[in-house]
This record gives C-alpha cells, sequence and structure tokens, in this order.
C-alpha cells in the first residue's frame, strides 16, 4: 500500500535537499583536492611551506568527512521515502543504488 501525496511531501523534499546538498558536498571535495594537488605543487617549486599544506590536507579532510555525512543523508531520505511511498524493503538496493 503507498503512501497518500502528504505523506510522501516531506520525505520528497527531504530528498531533493539532500541531493542539493550532496552535489554541493562531491563538488567542495574535488575543490579541495585541487588545492591541495596545486599546494604541493608550490611546495615542490618552493613558493609554498608546510604550513599550507597541512592547511589544504586539513580542508580536504573536512571536504571528505562533509561528503560521507552527506552521503549518509541522502540515503536515509532515501529510505524515507521509500517508507513513505510503502514497502522499503521490496526494493533496498534501488533505494541505496549508487548513481
Amino acid at each position: 500500500m503507498g503512501g497518500s501525496s502528504a505523506t510522501c511531501a516531506t520525505p520528497f523534499l527531504d530528498l531533493e535537499a539532500a541531493t542539493s546538498q550532496l552535489q554541493v558536498a562531491e563538488s567542495n571535495r574535488k575543490v579541495a583536492k585541487e588545492s591541495l594537488d596545486l599546494t604541493r605543487q608550490r611546495l615542490e617549486a618552493g613558493i609554498a611551506d608546510s604550513v599550507e599544506v597541512t592547511q589544504a590536507q586539513e580542508t580536504q579532510a573536512t571536504a571528505e568527512l562533509d561528503y560521507i555525512t552527506s552521503l549518509l543523508s541522502h540515503n536515509l531520505a532515501k529510505l524515507s521515502l521509500a517508507k513513505a511511498i510503502g514497502n522499503p524493503q521490496a526494493n533496498l538496493s534501488q533505494y541505496l543504488a549508487v548513481q
């Protein structure tokens, strides 16, 4: 038995928000990695110091953590929507599929 549209509205909106948050986290992760790579190149060229590399590593680690948190929120939002629709166990792998 499926959920009503009112019952599904909030989980659907939560999923949309979580999807946007995940996209931002993916972008931030990519930028942080590129920044770390560039900072390491600058260190090798002698125009950056180890403190800058450490800061870039910290930024990348934070971006990775944010990505993992966003991915968890995204998957939980998918499961909430599946529950609102009804019978989430039947299609669990579909709901959690990585795209």
